[in-house]
């Protein structure tokens, strides 16, 4: 997935036209192999018996770990909370 979306985002920038019109809307590109990977990531883990926790907990994009605790209902996302917050002031 990938080397699809790496190589679809190299054909669109060889168009200066289009990089300058959408060159923030590129920067989705690299959120979407960076999804992609955590994913994967999980998945493996998952896969190698990790059990449920120790699958997600290292996703270091906060947005998908947030999404993914969301996704597995009944499952608490105090430790996204904890991880993406920083720690109290």
């Amino acid at each position: 997935m990938r080397e699809r979306v790496e190589a679809l985002a190299e054909t669109l920038v060889e168009d200066a036209y289009f990089v300058e019109r959408y060159v923030e809307h590129l920067q989705a590109f690299d959120m979407i192999v960076q999804s992609t990977e955590e994913n994967a990531a999980v998945l493996e883990r998952l896969a190698q018996g990790a059990d449920l926790h120790a699958a997600i907990a290292p996703v270091r994009l906060g947005c998908v770990q947030e999404r993914l605790w969301v996704a597995v209902a009944g499952v608490s996302p105090a430790p996204v909370v904890a991880a993406a917050g920083g720690g109290a002031a």
